[in-house]
């Protein structure tokens, strides 16, 4: 069933993050502007206070999510040399070290390390963003492997692709500061440059179907690039809006029903819906009250899958609201969370570490006397 729908109007909600996982009745997600773990029940649209994550860093720690059995593994967003793996049973959190980089400093201000994770039976590999390597995280035995770029030479390149998808086995990267596509074979392990040279900076996204891939500009009014895999042979394809105004866009595409939503500045309140079969456009328009202060300049910035049929689209603007795609219909999101709930929780956690830590001082001084005392004894 396509989408048919042409209006959604966005409610406030106070939840603010990128990473989540639902597991039944409940969102788990990373929050935002704290370094929090948070519960939300779905179903009263309440949030509680788990933990905080071992972490320097306080605001934006991770930008995926993944559940395998009763584990969450949450991926580190710009900085961050460790992956959370928190049980939902135990209510504890492993952390798993991301070997460090070879060939190039990463920096907070350099960008995600990594811009996606792809799934694929008993495997996760993580899709390199500022980061000079593939990821492989085998399951089984949670072994984190290494498989460096391509690339000798890093002037220049801060991001060398600005996304990835996967089709029949392999990883496609959507160039950035590179002008070749490049092909990563999930089997062989083995890189291919693509033959087509394409303009650095302008593509931020790429759908591969039916042998064809297609590179989704960042800013309309820029053509699509249809690349067909088979022959190497490119094609312009106009993008059919009335708008003619540079738009920054974020995208989703659903393989199911074969269309991609584009997700413009909030300023425009629409989101675009182009038919891939025919290359026809619709689009929905979005209503929200002015009082939500929401910047001019904010941007819907990261699109999270939660299931096959769900998906949150989030902006860089902590007062916007979540957008929530449910089969192929738009809501919002409404997640309470109280804005003193992480602080109160916070100093209860705190708290209660530091009766921990006294009694572990306390335990530690009572074995220091009491190994005195045996000394002393001993003649």
């Amino acid at each position: 069933m396509k989408n048919e729908q042409d209006k959604v109007v966005l409610e406030k909600g106070r939840a603010y993050f990128n990473a989540a996982v639902q597991m039944g009745e409940y969102l788990y997600y990373s929050a935002k502007d704290t370094n929090g773990l948070f519960r939300a029940d779905l179903s009263t649209g309440k949030s509680e206070f788990i933990t905080m994550f071992d972490t320097e860093n306080e605001t934006d720690i991770h930008i995926h999510a993944f559940s395998v059995n009763d584990e969450i593994w949450f991926i580190p967003s710009f900085w961050g040399d460790k992956i959370a793996v928190f049980n939902t049973e135990s209510l504890n959190i492993k952390y798993i070290d991301i070997p460090e980089t070879k060939t190039k400093k990463i920096t907070a201000a350099n960008g995600y390390l990594f811009l996606k994770l792809i799934r694929k039976g008993d495997f996760v590999w993580l899709v390199p963003g500022v980061y000079d390597a593939f990821l492989c995280l085998n399951l089984n035995n949670r072994e984190l492997r290494k498989i460096d770029l391509p690339i000798s030479d890093y002037e220049g390149i801060n991001y060398l692709a600005a996304q990835g998808c996967e089709h029949n086995n392999k990883i496609y990267l959507c160039p950035w500061d590179y002008n070749k596509i490049l092909s990563f074979d999930l089997e062989t392990e083995e890189f291919k440059e693509l033959g087509s040279t394409v303009e650095e900076r302008v593509y931020r996204n790429i759908v591969v179907r039916e042998n064809h891939l297609y590179l989704f500009p960042e800013k309309l009014p820029n053509d699509i690039l249809d690349i067909d895999l088979n022959v190497n042979a490119c094609v312009r394809k106009k993008i059919d809006i009335e708008d003619t105004s540079e738009l920054n866009i974020v995208m989703y595409y659903d393989d199911r029903t074969n269309q991609v939503f584009l997700f413009p500045r909030l300023r425009e309140k629409r989101i675009y819906v182009l038919d891939m079969g025919n290359f026809t456009m619709n689009q929905i328009e979005i209503e929200f009250d002015d009082s939500y202060n929401i910047s001019d300049n904010a941007y819907w910035l990261v699109i999270t899958k939660i299931s096959e049929d769900t998906f949150y689209v989030i902006s860089n603007d902590k007062m916007a609201p979540i957008l929530k795609c449910h089969n192929h219909t738009f809501t919002s999101l409404s997640l309470a969370c109280p804005k003193d709930l992480f602080v109160k929780q916070l100093l209860e956690l705190m708290e209660k570490k530091e009766k921990e830590q006294e009694q572990k001082n306390e335990q530690e001084t009572i074995g220091e006397k009491i190994f005195k005392a045996i000394s002393s004894d001993t003649p």
